[in-house]
Order: structure tokens, then C-alpha cells, then sequence
């Protein structure tokens, strides 16, 4: 363990701390000084999926490393906060019980629910009747889960992207939800589907490719999230036969989100990077850079990454007294070149050194 460090933020501003069990503590020592790097305090991947490496074994393929080596990756790239939106089953949840050094912090879904034909087929033991929503989500808001994941909506042969759920039906799961401690995380990609969920309560919405402005300000209002994963977004798009209705309903709703996003940081929405396995575990900065060119501008999206996943999760100053030894130090400045994210020169994490490239 590093015993003191010196660093610059992305401010100017200078600090020194000891280290002592992990944590900063006062002092002025220099056994490690980053003072010609960037410090910051880590990346946020707020739509991840430890469960899986990429969409390939998502859907069946055999998995290529475990969650536990997927949350390394994450860690060793400077994320030290992923919001886990859920997996096929709970045994991803399991990493929770790793050592910190091993581990980012953690907010996590169990199983994914969705009623049947609402969904990849056999991906999820969640598989539930309406009928069942409630009972499925009491039990999934039980144990180390903070978070129940629902799928909105989903496409239908002959009929295309439909809700999966009525606004009472969402109301109901979020109720629960709440009333055991836990947030709700809905996937929504079709025209509706976001107005339904913020009408109900939930509490993130996942790509919300049709989200209106009133949307945003009644989401934002109540200190809601949104986590819009574009390079997602485009992939599926991408994937889409040309000039088919899926594929113009997607680029529809990829241009609807990025016309929102500055408006949703207006309206006080956590706006949020994330994955969604469409990018390797601990590459979150690249779909930072992607929100950043889509409209959201280089100063937010970079907030976006290091400070608006904390203050959701209710994490407290990261350079205080007494928090855990963690930053993360690029080079050059990354609200000039948010390029420098993509590489971090060196990994603190609590007190140890990870990754050093300097």
C-alpha cells in the first residue's frame, strides 16, 4: 500500500494525503506524486452486465471469463462504480462478495424480469406472467440486489416494438421495490414505453430512445436516471436490416435521445454512461465520448463518467478526509481531450496501485 500521495485535479487544484488503511488521511508526503497527471475519481458504468462478456453469451455462446474477471477488468480500467442491470440469473450477484481490491463498487440487479415473448427467449429464469410481476419482484428485491430490472417493451413478429406492461403494472413493481429498499431499472426502446415508467416512478430509464421533454422534467424533478447507452443503440441499429421499420424506429429514437440529453442534465436527471456489453468491460469512457458528441458537450459528459454516478449512489466527497484511497490519473486534460479517459496512466484503489504506465 502506497503510504502518502500528492495529486491535481481536474480543476488545478493540488492535494496531499496520507494513506492509512486504505483511506485518505491529512499529511503532506510524496511517495507518490501525480502532480503532472489528472486525478480523478473514477468512472461510472451505469448499465453493465457482470454476468456476461458480450451480447454473444448473453444469447447462449460460452462465456470466455468469470464475473469476478469481469469486475477486475472494470476496476484495472478505472471504474470503481458499476450499476449492474441484471443478468440471466442471481449467480452474478455472487461478486459482491469479493475483496474491494478485486472489485468496483457495486449496485446490482438479480435476474431480469419479463413476461413471456417480451424478451430474448431462455435468457432469463424470470420468465413471468403479469399475473406473477409482483410476487417475482418481492423476491427479487430481496438479498444483496439493490436494483429489480424489468423489460418494457419488446418487439413483436408482425406487430413491432410494444410495451410489455400497463402504467399499473409498473406502478405496482415500483411500490415494491421501494417498500424493500430498492430502486427499478426498466429497458425501454419503443414510442411509450418511457412516459409509462416515468409515470409510475421508476427509477432509471435504460436507453429511453422516446423520452418527450415532459418526460425529463417530471424525471427530473424527482432526481431520476437515465443512462441512454448510444454506441448500444447504434449497434442494434446498425444491425438492423437497411431501411427496414426497426432500423428507421431505431435512428428515430437515437436522434430523440441525443436531442435530450443537455435538456435532462437541465432538468436534474442523472444522465449516465453504460455499456450494455456493446463495448469491453472498463471501456465506459468510450461511450462517454460518444454522449459528449452527440450533444451533450465534453464538460458534461466527463461529470457524467467521474461525479454523477457517486452522488446517485450517495457517495460522499471523493477527496474528503477519510474516504477510500481511490483516483484515477490520465494525462493531458481530459475536459480538453476526453481521449486521455480511454488509457489511464494509473489505477489507485484503496491505497494500492493497480496500474502504473508512467
Amino acid at each position: 500500500m502506497v503510504g502518502s500521495v500528492a495529486f491535481r485535479t481536474v480543476n488545478g487544484q493540488e492535494h496531499q494525503r496520507s494513506i492509512v488503511d486504505g483511506r485518505f488521511g491529512p499529511g503532506d508526503g510524496t511517495d507518490l506524486d501525480l502532480r503532472a497527471l489528472v486525478a480523478l475519481p473514477g468512472f461510472t458504468d451505469a448499465h453493465g452486465h457482470l454476468a456476461n462478456d458480450s451480447l454473444d453469451d448473453y444469447l447462449g455462446a460460452p462465456p470466455t471469463s468469470t464475473p469476478t474477471e469481469r469486475a477486475f477488468a472494470q476496476l484495472r480500467s478505472g471504474v470503481f462504480l458499476v450499476y449492474d442491470k441484471g443478468g440471466a440469473t442471481r449467480g452474478h450477484l455472487a461478486v459482491l462478495d469479493e475483496d474491494p481490491l478485486r472489485r468496483p463498487d457495486l449496485e446490482m440487479a438479480g435476474s431480469i424480469i419479463h413476461p413471456p415473448g417480451g424478451y430474448y427467449p431462455g435468457v432469463s429464469d424470470r420468465e413471468s406472467d403479469v399475473a406473477d410481476l409482483v410476487a417475482v419482484a418481492t423476491e427479487e428485491a430481496t438479498g444483496p440486489a439493490k436494483w429489480v430490472k424489468l423489460i418494457g417493451d419488446w418487439p413483436r413478429p408482425g406487430i413491432g416494438a410494444i410495451p410489455n406492461y400497463e402504467d399499473h403494472d409498473l406502478a405496482r413493481v415500483v411500490a415494491t421495490a421501494h417498500g424493500a429498499g430498492c430502486r427499478v431499472a426498466i429497458h425501454t426502446a419503443a414510442p411509450g414505453t418511457p412516459s409509462m415508467a416515468v409515470r409510475a416512478g421508476v427509477d432509471s430509464i435504460e436507453h429511453g430512445l422516446f423520452l418527450s421533454q415532459d418526460d425529463i422534467e417530471a424525471l427530473g424533478a424527482r432526481g431520476g436516471a437515465w443512462v441512454p447507452t448510444l454506441i448500444a443503440m447504434g449497434a442494434i441499429r446498425d444491425s438492423l436490416r437497411a431501411g427496414s421499420s426497426g432500423q428507421i424506429l431505431f435512428d428515430a429514437g437515437i436522434r430523440n435521445a441525443a436531442s435530450l440529453l443537455s435538456d435532462a442534465v437541465d432538468a436534474g436527471v442523472h444522465v449516465l454512461p453504460g455499456t450494455d456489453l456493446a463495448v469491453p468491460h472498463g471501456r465506459v469512457a468510450q461511450e462517454a465520448i460518444a454522449m459528449a458528441g452527440a450533444g451533450l458537450g465534453a464538460a458534461r459528459a466527463l461529470e457524467s463518467l467521474t461525479s454523477t454516478g457517486r452522488t446517485y449512489a450517495g457517495l460522499g466527497d471523493p477527496w474528503a478526509l477519510g474516504a477510500p484511497a481511490d483516483l484515477v490519473a490520465v494525462a493531458g486534460d481530459p475536459a480538453e481531450d476526453l481521449t486521455t479517459l480511454l488509457d489511464p496512466v494509473l489505477v489507485l484503489r484503496h491505497g494500492h496501485v493497480l496500474v502504473d504506465r508512467r
